[in-house]
């Protein structure tokens, strides 16, 4: 779908689009849409932020609360459609199959807790919320954990790309 994006592009609507790009491809990376990598974009994110373009917090703040809302979309729809997707997606690959026999042993074992390490890893991070909805993880504490996560996670590769975005993109 975004095939051919590359840091160049991302920095162009960073610039043209700046907080609305932001939030769009957080929320879209967050609703696990292949092709919009967060530690580029949000590396991307820390160039615009050091160029002056978009503010620190505005950028952080965006970020994080896309990540969340997408988190969310796609928890609900794990709740009500999930088994049928999840396997589809075992069927399908066997490294989806592992992975998410994996993130589910971890949350039988920590629960919500999950949430925010799963955050961490990449690929499991955008299937976490399809995998906390399916398995009916209580909501509230799912979100908590989760937004912690996607905070940490993106306050690193913002700070990353504004301290050293232009020797790295």
């Amino acid at each position: 779908m975004f095939k051919g994006i590359d840091s160049g592009s991302i920095i162009k609507n960073l610039q043209l689009f700046g907080g609305w790009f932001v939030f769009g491809s957080m929320f879209l990376e967050h609703l696990n849409v292949p092709g919009l990598p967060a530690s580029i974009i949000l590396t991307a994110v820390g160039v615009i932020v050091a160029q002056g373009t978009l503010g620190l917090w505005t950028a952080i703040w965006l970020s994080v609360i896309a990540g969340i809302l997408g988190s969310i979309v796609l928890y609900v729809f794990g709740f009500y459609v999930g088994e049928p997707v999840i396997r589809y997606l075992c069927k399908k690959s066997k490294k989806a199959d592992n992975i998410i026999c994996k993130m589910l042993e971890k949350y039988e074992k920590h629960g919500n807790k999950s949430s925010l390490y799963i955050r961490f890893i990449p690929v499991a991070r955008t299937l976490i919320s399809l995998i906390a909805g399916t398995s009916r993880l209580k909501f509230v504490p799912f979100v908590v954990y989760s937004s912690f996560g996607i905070f940490i996670w993106n306050v690193i590769f913002i700070i990353i790309g504004y301290l050293f975005g232009n020797q790295i993109l």
